[in-house]
Parts: C-alpha cells; sequence; structure tokens
C-alpha cells in the first residue's frame, strides 16, 4: 500500500470524488484518522451531514418494500441483480419520471395506511360491540341518566355470580345484555351514593368498561353502519391495491434510482468526514502501489486538484488486501474468512490453497460424486451474477475429489462392483488402495499430510522471518521447532526399525540442541526466571504438535465413512430393486436419494473439517490476523447491474 494526499479546490471536489469512486482504487481516511488533522489542529472536517441525501434515500428504500408487499419481485437467488443497459440508467438518472413515481407510491401508501388504519378501528368496533347487539335502548341514554348511574362493560364468566351477589347487596341492578368469549356483557343500574362502591367491586373482578363513546342509536344500527363502511373502506382498499399493481411497473425505475443516490451519499458522507481549509479539501488515504499511476491519471482530468505519495505516519496501520493469480484467487475465500493478515504478514492463501483442495478430496473420496459436484457447480457458475470465488473454489476441490476417489476405488459408494462389474477391471487400473480393506494406508497417508503440512507452515515462518531480517525470531520461534520436530520424527523411525538404529542415537542428541534453544530463548522479556519457565511450558507444548498432526486423521475418518454409507445406499437399492411389481420404479429412488444425502452431508462435512485444518492446526504456525481490510470508495449497487460501455456515474443529478 501506498499512502497518499489529494488536494482539492472546492469547486471540482465533487466532480473529483466521484471520478475517484468510479475508479475505486483508493480508500479515504476520514479527518478523526488522518495524519494531517493531528499535525495541524486547525483543520476540520465539514461535518455537515448530507441530510437531503439521506432522506431522500430512505423514502425510495421504502417505497421499493411498499411495492414488494403489493407484488414481490421475481428475481432469481443466483440472479440478484437486474440487468439495466447504461441508456436507461442514465435516462432513470437523468429525467423526473422515477421522482414522480416516487411521489405516487408514497401518496398511495399513505392512503392505504390510513384505509389501513380506519379499518382498524371499524373492526375495533363491531368486535366491541358484538355483545351488546340485544341492546335495545340508544346507546347516548345511557350516558343522559339523572338519579342513577350506568356502568357498562364486561365480567369474566367465572366471576359473574359472585359480582352479582355482591352488587345487588349493594341495592344494584345487574342485567346481562350478551355474552362474549368467557365473558358476560352487562349494566350495572345504581344509585349515586353506591357508585364508588359498585366500581370499586367491579375493578377488583378485572370489569372491561364500554362507554360508547361518541356514538348514537341502537347497537343494532351502530353494527349496520360499520359494516357498510367496512364494505366501503374494503372496496377502497381493493382500488387501492390495483393503482398500486399498477405502480410495481416503476419499481425498476425506483431500484436504478436508489442506486444512484445512495453511490452519491456514500461519496457525499466522504466528501464532509474529511479534513478542509477554506477554499481546499484533503484527502488523505491509501491506494494499492501499482494503482498509483491508474490514481494519478484519474486526479490529473482536473486542473485544480493534485496527488503525491506521502510518508506513512508512525502511528498508521495501513490497510490490507491480497492478490493471487487467477487459479489461486477462489482460496482468498478461506482467507479472507478467516481474517486478513497483517500489513508485515505473509498472504497465506497460496499456501495453503493445493491442501484444501486435496484435504477436501480425500474427504469425499468418491469420483462420481467429485464429477456431479463438477456438472452442478459448473451450472451454477453460469448462471450466477457476482463474486463466484467460493463456486470456483469448490470446482477446482471438486476435481481434487475425482482424482481422490479414482485412486481409492470409490464410485458411488462400491457402485461399479454392485451395478456395472464389467468395469471393475478400468475401476483396478487406476486405484492405489481401497480405504475399507486397506485402512493403513489411508492412515499413514493422513499422517504424512499433516505432518509435512505443518513442518511446512513452521518453514513458512521461518523464511518470512528470515526475509524481514527478524533473525532472532526465525531461529528460536521456528528454526528450532524445524530442526527439534525433524529429528523427533527419524529418531522414532529409527525406533521403529525403519532406519538404522545408529541414526536415531544420532538424531537422539541432535534433540537437546533446540530443546536448549527453546528453554532458554523462546520467550525473550522479563527475568530468567520467567523465560525459563515460559521456555519450559514451550517444550512440553511439543506434545500439541503431535495432537495437530494426529487431527489430520479426520481426513481417513470421514473418507471411510463417505465410502461406508455409499455401500450402505448401494445395498439398500439392490435390496430395493427386490420388491415385487414396484422394486424397479423404487430402486433408481433409493439410489439418487441416498447417494444425493451422503453428498450433502459428507461434502459440507469435508468442508468445514478442512477449514479447520488450515484454521487451528496450519495458519498459527505462521500466521496472527487481525489485518484491517482494504476498502476503497467505490461504486456499490444493491439492486441493478449495469451492463454496456456507458458510465453510469456520470449521469446527469435529478
Amino acid at each position: 500500500m501506498a499512502k497518499v494526499l489529494i488536494v482539492g479546490h472546492r469547486s471540482q471536489v465533487p466532480e473529483l470524488m466521484q471520478a475517484l469512486q468510479e475508479a475505486g482504487v483508493a480508500e479515504i481516511m476520514d479527518a478523526q484518522a488522518a495524519s494531517l488533522s493531528k499535525q495541524w489542529p486547525d483543520l476540520h472536517a465539514e461535518g455537515k451531514r448530507p441530510r437531503d441525501l439521506e432522506d431522500r434515500v430512505g423514502r425510495i428504500e421504502q417505497a421499493i418494500a411498499f411495492l414488494n408487499e403489493y407484488g414481490p419481485e421475481k428475481t432469481s437467488f443466483l440472479r440478484p441483480l437486474r440487468e439495466v443497459s447504461g441508456q436507461r440508467y442514465a435516462d432513470v438518472v437523468g429525467g423526473r419520471e422515477a421522482l414522480d413515481a416516487l411521489e405516487q407510491v408514497e401518496q398511495s401508501r399513505r392512503e392505504m395506511e390510513r384505509l389501513g388504519n380506519e379499518r382498524e378501528a371499524v373492526l375495533a368496533t363491531l368486535e366491541t360491540l358484538g355483545p351488546w347487539q340485544s341492546l335495545e335502548t340508544p346507546v347516548e341514554e345511557l350516558r343522559q341518566l339523572d338519579s342513577v348511574e350506568c356502568l357498562a362493560g364486561l365480567v369474566a364468566e367465572r366471576q359473574w355470580e359472585s359480582v352479582r351477589a355482591d352488587l345487588e347487596s349493594q341495592q344494584a341492578v345487574v342485567q346481562v345484555v350478551g355474552s362474549a368469549a368467557g365473558a358476560r356483557a352487562i349494566l350495572v343500574v345504581c344509585l349515586p351514593e353506591s357508585l364508588a362502591d359498585a366500581q370499586k367491586r367491579l375493578r377488583a373482578a378485572d370489569f372491561k368498561a364500554v362507554a360508547f363513546e361518541g356514538m348514537d342509536g341502537t347497537v343494532r344500527e351502530i353494527l349496520s353502519e360499520n359494516r357498510d363502511r367496512l364494505a366501503r373502506l374494503d372496496a377502497e382498499i381493493s382500488q387501492g391495491r390495483a393503482r398500486i399493481e399498477t405502480l410495481t411497473a416503476e419499481r425498476l425505475s425506483l431500484q436504478i434510482l436508489y442506486d444512484y443516490y445512495n453511490n452519491l451519499l456514500r461519496r457525499e458522507q466522504t466528501r464532509v468526514s474529511v479534513p478542509t481549509t477554506e477554499h481546499t479539501v484533503l484527502l488523505e488515504g491509501w491506494v494499492k502501489r501499482q494503482q498509483y499511476a491508474e490514481l494519478e491519471r484519474v486526479v490529473s482530468r482536473f486542473d485544480a486538484c493534485w496527488v503525491d505519495e506521502i510518508p506513512p505516519a508512525d502511528d498508521d496501520v495501513p490497510p490490507v488486501d491480497i492478490e493471487n493469480r487467477k487459479a489461486i484467487e477462489p482460496f482468498e475465500v478461506v482467507t479472507r474468512l478467516y481474517g486478513m493478515p497483517g500489513h508485515r504478514e505473509v498472504d497465506p492463501t497460496v499456501f495453503f490453497a493445493p491442501f484444501f483442495a486435496l484435504f477436501f478430496g480425500l474427504c469425499l473420496t468418491d469420483a462420481g460424486y467429485g464429477l456431479v459436484l463438477v456438472a452442478i457447480l459448473a451450472w451454477v457458475v453460469k448462471k450466477m451474477h457476482g463474486d463466484r470465488k467460493l463456486l470456483w473454489l469448490l470446482i477446482i476441490s471438486s476435481v481434487l475429489t475425482v482424482v481422490a476417489g479414482a485412486v481409492t476405488g470409490g464410485w458411488f459408494g462400491d457402485g461399479v462392483q454392485q451395478f456395472v462389474p464389467a468395469l471393475g477391471g478400468v475401476r483396478n487400473a487406476v486405484m492405489w488402495f481401497d480405504p475399507l480393506e486397506d485402512p493403513m494406508k489411508f492412515f499413514i497417508l493422513a499422517l504424512a499430510l499433516g505432518y509435512f503440512q505443518i513442518i511446512f507452515g513452521v518453514t513458512i515462518g521461518f523464511v518470512h522471518a528470515m526475509r524481514q531480517r527478524r533473525y532472532i525470531d526465525a531461529i528460536f520461534d521456528h528454526l528450532t521447532w524445524l530442526v527439534m520436530l525433524n529429528s523427533i520424527a527419524v529418531y522414532g523411525f529409527a525406533k521403529a526399525g525403519a532406519l538404522p538404529a545408529w541414526v536415531g542415537s544420532v538424531f537422539g542428541w541432535i534433540i537437546l540442541v533446540p530443546a536448549a534453544l527453546i528453554l532458554l530463548g523462546s520467550h525473550r522479556e522479563g527475568g530468567w526466571g520467567g523465560r525459563i519457565g515460559m521456555g519450559a511450558y514451550s517444550l512440553f507444548s511439543t506434545i500439541f504438535f503431535l495432537g495437530d498432526v494426529l487431527s489430520y486423521l479426520r481426513l481417513m475418518a470421514l473418507g471411510m465413512a463417505t465410502a461406508g454409507l455409499g455401500m450402505a445406499v448401494n445395498v439398500m437399492t439392490k435390496v430395493t430393486a427386490e420388491i415385487p411389481w414396484i422394486g424397479w420404479l423404487l430402486a433408481p429412488l433409493v439410489f439418487v436419494g441416498g447417494h444425493a444425502f451422503n453428498l450433502v452431508i459428507n461434502a459440507l462435512g469435508a468442508f468445514v473439517h478442512t477449514l479447520r485444518l488450515q484454521y487451528v492446526e496450519f495458519f498459527p504456525k505462521f500466521l496472527q490476523g487481525g489485518g484491517r481490510d482494504f476498502r476503497p470508495l467505490q461504486m456499490a449497487n444493491r439492486y441493478v447491474l449495469v451492463t454496456g460501455d456507458d458510465e453510469p456515474g456520470r449521469s446527469q443529478q435529478p
């Protein structure tokens, strides 16, 4: 990364920001993070939020969500962005039609909200008045009694008898008018001096009062009026829905408008957050060194703007991006999922990519499954928009699955032996070993691969430390372990009889050298007592390396589980085929369904466990992570994909 400073006159900065966003090569720092603000405290950001743009983006987003409620957009999972030509994009953002459609949608939304609220109020009134249908007295008369007080409401059925007895004992008259779910609608008439006692008793019984406020006439008349009103509201809502359905034709225009204004908002938010003077705007940020020339070309289009590379400040932490060759690039998904490496660390992608693909293949160990995965994933890649790195990673891993399956004899489990024995010769010709018949080869292969990858990881750490001239770290943190682990391995082979005994004796003495260095120098801070104590712990952690190697046995376990389950599916298929009359029909279903389940469940396991081997066993040997991802100011569309050679960012603002 190169740190840059772009200085522009205020009059040209909006166009400059647009050009930078279209180029997408520079990450811009805000005033709080910029070192210029620390060197010159008088510099300050404009700080004024672009509220008009925020409001417009929010309005468009609400309008799109509203239209989706009445006519969900039919988009494909593989193609979530709608393709539009650059000319269509320019016409929408440069004209008034989309903004007029926005106002119509907002007006319809307000109208539908009003109708919906009125309808809810009518339904609530109908529900409230339902138990009172038999009340023939106009409800306004209940509020006009002179010598007595009248209370109307609902009392729970379980408390009805006790409430009635108590109220009648207080010289109150209680009349049941109707019933609701688990409650009775009652009228309570009492003298004014008994009102307080009656209310107290009713409150104790969770009495729900009904006041009939704003209502005149009998309950039947009120119900009839509200039913008529409900019918009118339903008709208006139906008409409103019809109007909205016609407005859904404008959804694409609103989506274009949203992407345009959202990009405009993002660059305006960036502009108002950077340091400024009375006449200039100072854009401090980062650019990939190989893209610095492109940044210069962008800035040179503006005669009142200038760019130059500046030295990073002492407390600057450059952002990190990773770039690899096309064959390795798909595996960047795994690196980014783990977290970016520090800006002084090595990119692990190229180192773990072959292991990842091979381990995935060994976990599945079925050539038939690999071919199915390649075919499915190739079709998805062809249909899909957007980032396809994960799909290509799986395709490469599936190709290795075909290879691993062929050398272990896995073709839909033992499908060749069971269903097409004529191909047994071809299977045996390319097969190295059968894991179910000779599992020790798989056992040794898994351990050998695990040991090799762990030693490879320690070697990467050693070479990287040497290249950075951190010689002490290279020797005590990496070289000592390389010598010690390999010496232990040679010593173990000699004890097992695979090597001469004298070789084991020599390496047994060699082990003492790195052990002493680890004990004395693996921790190089604090007093010697603490150093030796922590060194002893580091020396004991040799056992952890053994655990890391044994962890690779999951390759064998998952591979054999895939083969075993595939064999079980084939057995069930043959048994099903023997069912009279319908066996010929059910057997293919059992075969396809069983192997599909086996493929899905074990492909998921293969991915997860292969991921774990990289993150837990391999990466810690040379990688700490914690890098900050490089996030340049760039165009980011949520709804549309602009096709053609037009430059949508240069469309005229409506």
